[in-house]
């Protein structure tokens, strides 16, 4: 008796189906000539592969390797077929510039490296040398003359799945000078780790940081604090009035809420903003009576306690610049 064609299929190994395509790239968010590794992770016995890195150039291995030209975001494609069919997956990348090491998809910062070469005082800029997702190295080219050469590994750790912070380490390779900058995308907050010679020179070149930056946390759970403005002090944060104190790890909005009388002379009053805290102040001295100035949610990190001063932006409020110059405020995170 004739088996039927798939248990025929089966006895002789052959597929019954078209495959199911998926790959997983090293990296998401490569630098200019940074290469990705490609891994094929498809289902269903493919016998080919061909990929489309989505900037005219492509490969038929099974698990390649590409670097993009150009920064941008480029659609790769991973077409795997057998004897039964073909089917196609597709996912982003996008390229940053060759300085930027972008690390931690699924929250992502962005890393940049200048340095400074004491015995000549020439100055130069990071280049991102090789990555994935979780720690990448630079080369200092215009200072080393070797492009190839790494001076800088960074690892960052998201530690935030056991109740901890994005933790950031470094190790150098190099007697140069330099200033790691680390910006997190969705708060725009940055810290910046340093190593200068000429100010210690026994400075030991590797370190880490396991306060790092604090998850950030949902917008349901934002405090908003209210601050009353009045001709001429803050409520609280004033010099009158209990001082302003936040917390590390929370999430803020702080309202400023004028409540100056309506008729009195010059009642408008504004807020300075606290650029060290990524804290943006009002378009000048808009904040009039009954009005109100929301600013953008902050989480204050670890690295931010301290004291902050902050002022009203109107230099003549209530009419008088004398009492107008004591309108200032304190903000303290602890």
């Amino acid at each position: 008796m004739l088996l039927a064609a798939a248990g025929l299929a089966a006895v002789l190994g052959l597929a019954t189906a078209a495959p199911s395509p998926s790959f997983s790239p090293s990296t998401a968010s490569p630098a200019v000539n940074s290469l990705v590794s490609f891994a094929d992770t498809s289902t269903g016995s493919p016998s080919s592969w061909t990929w489309d890195f989505g900037d005219g150039t492509g490969s038929t291995d099974r698990n390649p390797s590409h670097a993009w030209r150009t920064e941008g975001t480029y659609v790769v494609r991973l077409t795997v077929s057998n004897a039964s069919g073909s089917a196609s997956a597709t996912a982003p990348i996008t390229v940053t510039a060759a300085g930027v090491l972008r690390l931690i998809a699924a929250h992502p910062f962005d890393l940049t490296l200048s340095a400074r070469d004491p015995r000549t005082g020439n100055s130069g800029t990071g280049v991102v040398l090789g990555q994935n997702d979780v720690y990448g190295y630079f080369a200092l080219p215009t200072l080393s003359g070797n492009a190839g050469n790494p001076e800088l590994i960074v690892k960052m750790v998201d530690a935030s799945g056991i109740g901890q912070n994005y933790w950031v380490f470094y190790g150098t390779m190099t007697d140069l000078e330099f200033t790691l900058s680390v910006r997190e995308a969705s708060t725009g907050i940055v810290k910046t780790y340093s190593k200068d010679l000429s100010g210690d020179p026994t400075k030991e070149s590797g370190q880490f940081d396991t306060g790092g930056f604090v998850p950030t946390a949902t917008p349901s759970n934002v405090t908003e604090v209210r601050i009353d403005t009045k001709a001429w002090e803050f409520s609280p944060g004033g010099a009158n009035a209990p001082p302003l104190v936040l917390s590390v790890g929370t999430p803020y909005r702080l309202r400023f809420h004028n409540v100056d009388p309506a008729g009195v002379t010059e009642p408008n009053h504004g807020f300075t903003g606290i650029s060290d805290l990524g804290i943006s102040g009002s378009p000048g001295a808009t904040i009039s009576p009954g009005r109100d100035y929301v600013t953008e949610v902050f989480t204050p990190q670890p690295f931010q306690r301290g004291t902050y001063p902050f002022q009203c932006t109107n230099n003549n409020c209530g009419g008088d610049p004398q009492q107008h110059a004591s309108m200032t405020g304190i903000l303290v995170v602890q």
